[in-house]
């Protein structure tokens, strides 16, 4: 069983380094072919076990909610689908086309599928894989704002601490991502920490609805106001739905 799970391992790990490649070699023309290419090859690597063997099909979809203090958890969510998102199930990988949609060959029964939108982090569930089933896996963001800052500001350090609290949505479970924060500094620049717009989602760390969060960071640059309205806390809810 060790066995296949370092295979299934080594598959995300190499099309998700091939995928970055994307990101950061824009002059990759063909990169995405490619990548689907290696994804078809790679998820050959994985032996069937004797498993028995459906063509199903995976969705992707994904709904920002904005920001706010407090969320239900039940809004009404506008879903748009997530194209070249890296799907792995039961050993097989697909990258999903510009509808969010993937095809793949899958074993029959209980196995795991994992599911990367951002190419950096992925997530990961089980389903029980039937003949022709669809599965539909929808990423739905909250960024909460705060509901207290405090910052301890001292001019003679190289960062300050800066305490965010807040609440999750109040219905569902929640991944918990790294915290964006917007701030003054002595000299009246306006400066963002991180200053990418990756939400950082960590899938290991999972919240229950109304749960307070009190989140530390140290922030290099002197924040003598911290933006309560754009600084924000990234949380997502998963929602996993199999169809026949």
């Amino acid at each position: 069983m060790g066995r296949y799970r370092g295979a299934a391992a080594l598959v995300i790990v190499v099309i998700l380094l091939a995928l970055s490649l994307l990101i950061f070699n824009p002059s990759f023309a063909s990169a995405l072919e490619k990548v689907e290419k290696a994804a078809e090859s790679l998820g050959r690597l994985i032996p069937e076990r004797g498993a028995e063997l459906t063509e199903i099909r995976v969705k992707v979809l994904f709904s920002d909610q904005g920001l706010s203090q407090l969320f239900l958890g039940n809004e009404t969510a506008d879903f748009k689908p997530v194209g070249n998102a890296v799907v792995l199930v039961g050993g097989y990988v697909a990258l999903t086309d510009e509808n969010g949609e993937a095809t793949l060959k899958a074993p029959k029964g209980n196995v795991t599928i994992h599911v990367s939108r951002n190419k950096r982090n992925y997530w990961r569930g089980v389903v029980d894989i039937d003949d022709n089933e669809t599965i539909i896996v929808k990423f739905i963001l909250y960024r909460l704002t705060p509901l207290d800052v405090k910052v301890d500001l001292s001019p003679f350090k190289v960062t300050t601490p800066v305490t965010l609290s807040f609440k999750t949505p109040l219905q569902g479970r929640y991944y918990v991502g790294k915290p964006h924060i917007s701030f003054y500094t002595p000299w009246g620049e306006l400066r963002r920490v991180p200053e990418t717009l990756d939400e950082g989602i960590d899938y290991r760390t999972l919240a229950g609805g109304g749960t307070p969060l009190v989140i530390r960071e140290k922030v290099v640059g002197n924040p003598v106001y911290i933006l309560p309205d754009s600084t924000y806390l990234p949380v997502e809810r998963v929602e996993l739905e199999e169809k026949p």
